[in-house]
C-alpha cells in the first residue's frame, strides 16, 4: 500500500545559531510521511524565501515523544518548559542549530497516523529495492 500522511502545525523558533532577531519566533511547520520511504519523517520549514526541509528516523521521532532521543543532527525530546504540552526538536543543519517546539498532541496523531500506514517492524515491506537499484545504475550510466 502506498500513502502518505502530512500535518500544518506552527512550530515556534526559541534558538537559531546565528539568528540576531526577536526570539521566540513561530513558523509555519510541514510534517511529512511517505509510505515509499517508511523509515524517514520530513520537517519543512516554510517562510517567505527561506523554505527548507530536515529528515529524520521516524523511530527518533516516536521515541522523542516520551524521553530524550537522537544522535548528532537530531534531538527530539518533551520540552522541560513551563508548557508540558510541548516537544522540543533540535536540529544541527552544517551551518548551525534550530531548536524548535511542536505540540506534543499533533506530534503524536501524525506518528499514530504513520503507524496505522506502516506499523513498527513492517518498514520492509514498503521498500522498492528494485526501483532503488535502477536509480543508482541509471545515475551511473
Amino acid at each position: 500500500m502506498k500513502g502518505s500522511h502530512e500535518a500544518l502545525v506552527w512550530g515556534e523558533i526559541i534558538a537559531m545559531d546565528g539568528y540576531t532577531g526577536k526570539l521566540p519566533f513561530r513558523w509555519n511547520l510541514r510534517i511529512q510521511y511517505k509510505t515509499t520511504d517508511p523509515f524517514a519523517v520530513t520537517f519543512l520549514f516554510l517562510a517567505k524565501g527561506a523554505e527548507f526541509d530536515w529528515e529524520c528516523a521516524r523511530a527518533l521521532v516516536i521515541a522523542g515523544l516520551h524521553h530524550p532521543a537522537g544522535e548528532v543532527n537530531v534531538h527530539v525530546r518533551p520540552w522541560d518548559g513551563p508548557d508540558a504540552g510541548l516537544t522540543e526538536v533540535t536540529i544541527r543543519p552544517p551551518a548551525g542549530r534550530i531548536v524548535f517546539l511542536v505540540p506534543t498532541g499533533v506530534l503524536t496523531r501524525f506518528v499514530d497516523r504513520t503507524l496505522r500506514l506502516v506499523p513498527r517492524g513492517a518498514e520492509h515491506l514498503h521498500l522498492d529495492v528494485d526501483a532503488a537499484i535502477c536509480a543508482l545504475l541509471d545515475g551511473a550510466a
